[in-house]
């Protein structure tokens, strides 16, 4: 049905610019909009080859996006490095369609970052978003912290999430750590790196405390700041437990590392669980 539907569309177009009096231009023009691109493309490239190497910026332009549309990426990427792409979202779309099926993502992303508003509307908001974040991801690019946040997509945001933390985890809170791994472990209860990074988080806030408490008694030892050290490990001891309830969430998953153990080995030490600790320790 489609197909019927397609050559009487076509079949009107010519009908109404008259067949016989159509130029090249005109014939491929039609094949074009009609959505024959295959066959648009093989009058555009007859065109091509008349024109000396002189451009012709329609003509490119058609026989850019034809290219891009039956798959002739490389070819639609050359047509489109002679013209202006600014506003075009049909050309521009291609193009950026072309560049990624040549895995060149790094011109992909500037590409849309120098032409937001025109993808935003073409794609929608969320989309431009996923691609500028993927992008930064791959190469792991301070840029991530600000596209990250605005990202609808759990998956996409589960992907990116590792890249992410490594970026924030200098300028951030214990609190706010801890608040941002919750999200990712909403997104992904699974996520190796965020189940890690969680118990990280838990572990060095605890060990922090720790040493602080014993470094503050170890000053002045008497009965007073020795009751203040047992209310403050007191206080210290939940935190080492949720930690330890990570690293060994890792272990169940098969996917501890020998850090990971190591934290694991020196927790156990910190709520008097020698004979776990040593257990530990025999893994690595």
């Amino acid at each position: 049905m489609k197909r019927h539907l397609y050559f009487v569309v076509l079949a009107a177009l010519l009908t109404s610019c008259g067949v016989g009096k159509m130029t090249t231009t005109q014939k491929a023009d039609a094949l074009f909009d009609a959505g024959d691109y295959a066959g648009a493309l093989v009058q555009y490239k007859a065109q091509l080859a008349l024109t000396n190497g002189v451009v012709d910026t329609l003509l490119y332009r058609k026989a850019a996006i034809a290219s891009s549309m039956v798959g002739d990426h490389a070819e639609a990427c050359r047509l489109a490095a002679y013209i202006p792409t600014k506003d075009d979202a049909q050309l521009l779309t291609a193009l950026a369609n072309s560049l990624q099926k040549q895995d060149r993502i790094h011109e992909v992303a500037q590409l849309i970052e120098d032409n937001k508003s025109v993808y935003a509307s073409a794609w929608g908001e969320d989309s431009v978003n996923v691609h500028i974040a993927k992008y930064y991801n791959s190469i792991c690019d301070e840029k991530i912290v600000e596209v990250y946040p605005l990202l609808k997509n759990a998956a996409v945001r589960s992907e990116c999430f590792e890249c992410y933390f490594k970026k924030i985890k200098g300028n951030e809170t214990p609190a706010k750590l801890k608040e941002i791994c919750e999200a990712a472990l909403k997104d992904d209860p699974k996520s190796v790196v965020a189940v890690r990074q969680m118990a990280i988080v838990l572990y060095e806030q605890a060990e922090d405390s720790y040493q602080s408490a014993m470094a503050t008694y170890n000053k002045k030892k008497n009965a007073t700041t020795y009751n203040k050290l047992l209310k403050d490990l007191k206080s210290i001891t939940p935190i080492f437990i949720k930690s330890k309830e990570r690293f060994e969430q890792l272990r169940t998953m098969g996917a501890a590392e020998a850090n990971d153990l190591k934290r694991l080995v020196n927790v156990y030490r910190r709520l008097d669980q020698e004979s776990k600790a040593k257990a530990i320790e025999k893994l690595l």
